[in-house]
Formats: structure tokens, C-alpha cells, sequence
């Protein structure tokens, strides 16, 4: 029996006529489909382009709107950066002023000599007058002795350390401290390596303790209008006390 070969019929293993009419009026739809135009106001700009997107067809190259809203981000963000230095300034203006008023109070601050001593594991840092704490205790008033930088070696920078033999040499009104714990200090004040400072023995100490010290180990904007008012009082305290 011979296969018929209509014209409603399919070839063998091809599937119906019905299938094949079917794929052959889908692609002649999609070849036929007209192409969709895009405007003037929808297409972006040929400056707004990369040089990498001008080959790219346009479903590939980024929208007029996302191009804008990068523009516009990084010009936000440079207009941000522009102000930051101005607002730094402005920042540390405001708090030297906070730092020179907190001295103003207190004229007994000015020209007395202040050391800033530590000690952790029985050995004992003098802190140079180029740490940004010292700095900020000469910023009240206070000079350091010319015993601190006799002291330092000549590989310090910021700080160094004293021997017992030589803890004695620091010769200055007030001696400033900090450490953990209440006794902490007054293991500190009892010691009797530290009270071969003239103003240890005399009592002329001020400390910074827990949270005070920590905030006063790095000095910045937001720490220094917390601890200023304690180390103020502090330090009107020891300058009350007569050093021999």
C-alpha cells in the first residue's frame, strides 16, 4: 500500500501539516513583525554612551534614565567630597575653641608644668610633648618640663620609657595619669618607684579612670567634649596641690 501524499497531509517524520503549517506561519510572523522605533526622547545621547557601548545593539546599552542618575551621583557625591574639607576645618575650629575657653577658666593652668606618666607591668612611659594628649593639656595652659624630652630617647617618637634609676629626674607641678581601675590608681600612687616623683609624693596627680581613660587614649571629636570637663576639674584639683 503505497503513503499518500496530499496536500492535508504531512511528510513521513516530519509531523502533520497542521504542525508544519504551524511553524511556518510563526516564522513568517516573527520575519514580518514590524520593528518597533525608538524615539528621540527615549534614545540616549551619543555623549552619554561609553565607547565600549556604541557597537552594543540598544537592549544592551544603558537606559537615558540610569545614565542620568550615575551623572547626577557622581556629582552628588563630588559635591559631598568638595564640602568635607571645609567641614573638618570647621570642626576642629570648634573644638580648639572648646579647649581654649576650658583653659581660659582656669588662668592657674597657665605656665605650670604638667608630665603625663604611665606604668603597666612595672614599667613606666613618659609621653612626649609631640603625643596628641600632651598637646592637648599644653592647648589648657600647661608647659612640659624640659625633664620629659631630657628623658626621651632618641629613637622615640611619641613616647618612652623610664627606668626606676631615672623616674625620679621628672621634675614637673602636676603628673597625669590613666589607667583600668580605681585601684589601679592607687596602686599607682602607692608604688614606691612612682612616688620618687616629686609630684606623685606630693599627691599633685590627676588620672583618668575606666571609660575616661580609654576615650583618652586617642583624643578625637567625639571624645574630647566628653572626658574635657572631668580632665578640667582633674587637673584644677592637683594644680591646688604645693609641690617641694
Amino acid at each position: 500500500m503505497g503513503i499518500r501524499r496530499d496536500r492535508g497531509l504531512g511528510r513521513p517524520g516530519t509531523g502533520s501539516a497542521r504542525q508544519r503549517h504551524g511553524r511556518t506561519v510563526r516564522r513568517e510572523t516573527a520575519r514580518h513583525r514590524p520593528r518597533r522605533r525608538v524615539g528621540p526622547a527615549l534614545r540616549p545621547h551619543p555623549s552619554r554612551i561609553r565607547r565600549g557601548d556604541r557597537g552594543r545593539s540598544s537592549r544592551h546599552r544603558p537606559a537615558r534614565g540610569a545614565v542620568v542618575d550615575a551623572v547626577a551621583r557622581r556629582h552628588h557625591h563630588h559635591r559631598r567630597r568638595s564640602r568635607s574639607p571645609e567641614r573638618a576645618r570647621d570642626l576642629v575650629a570648634d573644638l580648639d575653641r572648646q579647649v581654649q575657653d576650658a583653659g581660659a577658666q582656669h588662668p592657674e593652668f597657665d605656665g605650670r608644668t604638667i608630665a603625663y606618666v604611665s606604668e603597666a607591668a612595672d614599667v613606666y612611659y613618659l609621653l612626649l610633648p609631640t603625643d596628641p594628649r600632651v598637646e592637648l593639656l599644653e592647648n589648657l595652659g600647661f608647659a612640659s618640663p624640659a625633664s620629659v624630652t631630657d628623658l626621651a630617647t632618641d629613637d622615640a617618637t611619641y613616647s618612652t620609657t623610664v627606668s626606676a634609676e631615672n623616674i625620679s629626674k621628672i621634675d614637673a607641678d602636676v603628673v597625669f595619669t590613666q589607667v583600668d581601675t580605681e585601684d589601679a590608681l592607687q596602686q599607682f600612687l602607692d608604688s614606691p618607684v612612682s612616688r620618687q616623683i616629686p609630684a606623685v609624693a606630693a599627691g599633685a596627680v590627676a588620672g583618668f579612670v575606666g571609660q575616661e581613660a580609654g576615650a583618652a587614649v586617642g583624643p578625637t571629636a567625639l571624645s574630647i567634649p566628653y572626658f574635657l570637663p572631668t580632665l578640667v576639674d582633674g587637673l584644677a584639683d592637683a594644680i591646688a596641690v604645693p609641690v617641694n
